[in-house]
């Protein structure tokens, strides 16, 4: 490891780059929990409460690929620092909102600000490694993520029952001033090395890329889809956030399992096998939930903790895939593309399935939610389809190509 000067080591180094990947992770999922009390405090429909979140996640998706284009040009840690500092910006916006308007522009200020933190979070750690260990460090960056989202909604839980929502975003500003002090730090005592063009057509075709994206975006779409809609079903039989934070967690704790069993069996087996079965336990779990027709505290639970063990298994072994294959100077670029296509999956499928369960809801709760995870079955095996291709692929060039350096 590296040992950076002034006095910072690689330890404090880490810490200060998983802090912040945990509140922003943390913040994605917090809000979900809390969006039924900010559409009642607010005044607005489901209609327009999606954008809180939406709003959040299109600028914190769609930039990322400028933000793995600009760090050819720009240092990590410096993307790093200016990422930082808008994040902080949007949470100090948002603590200040007095209306839906000036709350959806905080939003987006703080997707901005996690446009450039989540990828470029990535590429710093796996800069802190060498490609045997680039699956652990995956699976670090993944459990951290993980943490934080299944903190997030027991956190929201926690403050909408005892306080108000915009509690959330003064926790961020205060966060988020201490690792501003530290990343002005890093940014002026180390710079990574910058790199000239990057051929994107070569890229896409000689690599894994596009199939990792695709994978992503289908986590990403049934992911999001029930963290948006499981609240509003669970709101109809239990009058607490925390209630309806229990029910939601399994899904983002059991991410951490898929990390540890992924780093445990990564020498057994391909991470292509562990993909699939990743989408295994999603379908069955799927399958469980909509055959049974139960759609109580502890059921939900329960089939939140497989789905959310199915999703990790593809969204670390995918990521794992593409990142060891690519030489260090396409990371940012690389980290930057997975990540965009897990948000823009999140936009679309929650988007998608909230109009799915409020349209059948209308003839009753149960009604909604059966139809709402039966249509999350098409884009479970969608990704079943993308893995049989991608191991077609994989047989048919007999490895993987690493990308030229001319590139």
């Amino acid at each position: 490891m590296m040992k950076l000067s002034k006095g910072i080591s690689p330890k404090v180094y880490l810490w200060i780059i998983g802090l912040s990947v945990f509140f922003v992770m943390q913040d994605g999922t917090l809000l979900y929990v809390l969006l039924p009390i900010i559409q009642t405090d607010l005044q607005i429909n489901m209609s327009q409460s999606i954008w809180i979140m939406n709003g959040y996640i299109l600028p914190f998706a769609l930039l990322m690929p400028l933000v793995g284009i600009l760090s050819k040009r720009i240092a990590n840690e410096r993307m790093f620092f200016i990422g930082v500092l808008l994040f902080g910006c949007g949470a100090l916006c948002g603590a200040l909102s007095p209306s839906f308007l000036s709350l959806l522009l905080s939003r987006i200020i703080q997707g901005i600000g996690s446009s450039i933190i989540v990828p470029i979070s990535l590429v710093l750690m796996l800069n802190q490694s060498n490609k045997e260990g680039y699956t652990k460090i995956i699976g670090i960056w993944g459990a951290i993520g993980a943490l934080a989202a299944s903190v997030g909604p027991i956190l929201g839980g926690v403050i909408g029952q005892f306080g108000n929502w915009k509690i959330v975003f003064l926790i961020n500003v205060l966060v988020f001033f201490v690792i501003f002090l530290f990343t002005a730090q890093i940014q002026q005592q180390k710079d990574t090395e910058l790199f000239g063009t990057l051929q994107l057509k070569d890229l896409f075709k000689r690599s894994i890329l596009l199939y990792t994206m695709l994978l992503n975006f289908g986590v990403g779409f049934i992911l999001n889809s029930i963290l948006y809609v499981e609240p509003f079903i669970l709101s109809t039989f239990i009058d607490s956030t925390f209630g309806i934070a229990v029910g939601v967690v399994p899904l983002c704790i059991s991410i951490i399992l898929a990390a540890v069993i992924i780093r445990r069996m990564e020498k057994k087996v391909s991470l292509v096998t562990l993909a699939f079965a990743g989408v295994a336990f999603l379908v069955c779990s799927l399958l469980v939930i909509i055959l049974t027709s139960n759609f109580g505290l502890f059921s939900l639970a329960m089939v939140n903790l497989f789905v959310g063990l199915g999703l990790g298994l593809i969204i670390i072994s995918s990521t794992s895939q593409a990142m060891i294959e690519m030489e260090i100077k396409h990371h940012s670029f690389i980290s930057s593309m997975i990540n965009m296509s897990r948000l823009l999956g999140a936009v679309i499928g929650s988007t998608i399935s909230s109009q799915i369960y409020r349209h059948y809801a209308l003839s009753g709760v149960n009604n909604g939610a059966n139809y709402f995870y039966t249509s999350l079955l098409l884009p479970a095996t969608l990704l079943m389809l993308v893995l049989i291709v991608q191991l077609y692929w994989q047989r048919k060039n007999k490895s993987f190509h690493n990308v030229q350096e001319k590139m």
